[in-house]
């Protein structure tokens, strides 16, 4: 049983007994080891009050101009919103979570007229309400839908970054905008025979990169990873290995890195590992 209280930007302000889990500030989750919290897309220090790497996309419309600050966190307003994604603020929701209108005391043939009334249907789908034929009213959107719809609009409105992939020497350590990345081997360059220079490679983001299994191999975190690993490529199962690398970089950031993984694979093809 515990107590945690902290300043605006997150900082803990006062602490009592024990804390039982490490989702702490706004309900992110804090890595003691490195100081700083996890938001999904990327790391935040609560000592700057920033962000550790520059958002991937610039959600303009629903931020304004201070959305270009691609390192601010909640448009430097942390009294008033959150963001639980790591890519776009949460403005208040006054309308979320509440009963609109209800209308369960109006007469069964009204009611029955409203709950299946095609004005309201269509209302609805515009506006994100939903009709609850069961108690009869007309329901706001949750919170959740509401979260979900910023980030849906934000990412409507500007293209993704494009990471790429192949040769490990062949890649940089920036995109054309800018962004700094780092450079991740499919298959661990301690697995793999090839040499480091030459080994299948895709740019990664280093929030993403540092929850990869290879990288917590540095570690007992990541020991069965790399024994696994290790194991395929002794029998020369180059292919399964590859499926184990992409695996667990689509566990960590779904389909980000598609295209970087396919110019990785093609480069794999024409050292002829994809036939092993």
């Amino acid at each position: 049983m515990g107590e945690l209280r902290y300043k605006p930007w997150g900082e803990t302000r006062y602490t009592w007994g024990s804390t039982v889990t490490d989702y702490q500030y706004t309900g992110q989750r804090n890595d003691d080891d490195i100081s700083l919290y996890y938001y999904g897309a990327r790391w935040y220090d609560t000592f700057l009050g920033r962000f550790t790497s520059p958002d991937s996309i610039i959600p303009e419309q629903s931020q304004g101009v201070q959305a270009w600050d691609r390192y601010a966190y909640v448009n430097n307003s942390p009294i008033n919103y959150t963001d639980p994604t790591g890519n776009s603020y949460k403005p208040p929701c006054l309308v979320c979570d509440r009963v609109w209108w209800n209308y369960s005391s109006y007469s069964p043939i009204i009611r029955r007229a409203l709950d299946h009334s095609v004005v309201l249907a269509v209302g609805c789908f515009l506006v994100g309400c939903h009709v609850d034929r069961v108690q009869n009213a007309i329901n706001g959107p949750t919170t959740r839908e509401h979260n979900e719809s910023i980030v849906a609009n934000a990412y409507a409105l500007v293209t993704p970054l494009e990471f790429g992939g192949g040769a490990y020497s062949q890649l940089d350590n920036l995109l054309e905008d800018g962004t700094r990345v780092v450079k991740h081997h499919l298959v661990p360059d301690a697995s793999s025979p090839l040499p480091k220079a030459d080994g299948p490679s895709i740019q990664m983001l280093p929030e993403d990169h540092y929850q990869t299994a290879s990288f917590a191999g540095r570690n007992v975190r990541g020991q069965p990873f790399r024994d696994t690993m290790d194991g395929l490529i002794s029998q020369g199962r180059w292919r399964d290995a590859f499926a184990m690398g992409i695996n667990d970089v689509r566990r960590i950031a779904g389909s980000q890195y598609n295209s970087a993984i396919q110019q990785a694979l093609d480069y794999a093809r024409l050292l002829g590992l994809l036939k092993k």
